[in-house]
């Protein structure tokens, strides 16, 4: 038995032996790294000379303020319930991360903090963005909100981005939060496929300027945003803009857009979620499926909006899959004579939303028999 023992111990010193993190590759330690939150796996460049930069390769650095930040109400603390000795934390945090990010090798950071909370760091807070703004990455993600956004957040100052260049080589994807977005004098996104706005706040002169800046943008998403009263979004023909979604965006005082209208003949697929009270749509030759969610209620319709829907229909019926809600039901069956010249052709109708009245659906099944030469499901 005493041997057998000896034999055991001599076998767990060996496998204890094996696994030495010092004898691993670093591809396998990056990997094992990318698992912690970048605050941890910052914390092993401590651990000897070796760890000391390893953690600047792993595929995602995550500057959240969340990590260090707890809220509470105690009297010692802020109006905002921010312990400033935690801020100054992800403050240091944030620095160190500067320190190093000219020798980064990462796809990906996201920086995420409250900026009206990092009053007495502003200048500190300006450097990070513009340090994450222009770092070598392929994704940039930064919220300037630190938390759920409510609409009572689109009321206070949004913070403008610095006047400086994005890196206009590697960046593909660009994801931004609460803040006000200006178009980038002398400067293009080569590379850009995708951007994600939320809560940001643009003019249809930034949004044509960010299409027309970036030759390889292929998706654009704008949900809860701040856009002008009469918003025009266009592109030129050689624009490769495919996909686009405008989700419930306002214009100041939360109040819903006067007119809108687009003209991106790359398109292949559109959706709107909101109240709308002008839409016109041109050029959209190569759409494939649209979809209007038209969350206005009936009240009584004018005959502006009953021609809206016509010019509406007649911009659309090329496309082979077109989604509406039940309001444009509504419209269509209280003022039937505007709709019945247009002519859909191959296409697959979607409705959705409460629609309860039968002789509404009644008129719907003949209309479209009558309007759609090869229409496919309905």
């Amino acid at each position: 038995m005493e041997d057998n023992s000896g034999e055991q111990r001599m076998k767990l010193q060996r496998t204890s032996k094996d696994v030495d993190f010092s004898d691993l590759p670093d591809s396998i330690l990056c990997h094992i790294l990318s698992y912690l939150p970048t605050k941890e796996a910052m914390m092993t460049s401590f651990l000897s000379k070796g760890w000391g930069s390893l953690w600047t390769s792993i595929p995602l650095i995550d500057l959240d303020e969340r990590q260090f930040i707890g809220r509470t109400r105690n009297l010692k603390h802020n109006v905002s319930g921010v312990n400033f000795q935690q801020q100054k934390k992800f403050s240091d945090f944030v620095e160190r991360f500067i320190d190093f990010h000219g020798g980064l090798n990462v796809p990906e950071i996201r920086l995420r903090f409250d900026v009206g909370s990092y009053l007495k760091f502003s200048s500190r807070a300006e450097r990070w963005v513009r340090t994450v703004m222009t770092t070598d990455v392929t994704a940039i993600d930064i919220d300037f909100s630190g938390k759920s956004l409510d609409w009572s957040d689109m009321n206070k100052n949004m913070y403008t981005l610095p006047s400086c260049g994005f890196p206009s080589r590697s960046l593909t994807a660009l994801r931004l939060r609460f803040c006000e977005f200006k178009p980038l004098q002398n400067n293009s996104f080569v590379s850009l496929q995708t951007v994600s706005l939320t809560a940001v706040k643009v003019s249809d002169s930034s949004v044509n300027a960010l299409i027309c800046d970036s030759p390889c943008l292929e998706n654009l998403h704008l949900e809860c945003c701040y856009v002008p009263n009469s918003f025009h979004v266009e592109a030129p023909a050689s624009s490769h803009l495919k996909f686009m979604v405008v989700d419930n965006c306002v214009t100041p005082g939360h109040k819903f857009i006067e007119h809108f209208s687009i003209n991106i003949p790359s398109l292949q697929s559109f959706k709107f979620k909101g109240i709308i009270n002008d839409f016109s749509v041109k050029n959209l030759r190569n759409l494939i499926d649209a979809e209007i969610d038209e969350q206005n209620e009936y009240n009584g319709f004018e005959d502006r909006e009953y021609r809206m829907v016509c010019e509406l229909f007649n911009g659309l019926g090329h496309v082979q899959v077109l989604t509406l809600s039940s309001w444009f039901l509504e419209v269509c069956f209280l003022f039937a004579c505007f709709v019945r010249s247009v002519v859909f052709n191959q296409i697959q109708f979607m409705f959705h939303g409460n629609c309860y009245e039968p002789r509404i659906w009644q008129w719907l099944m003949c209309f479209h028999l009558l309007n759609s030469t090869h229409i496919e499901t309905l």
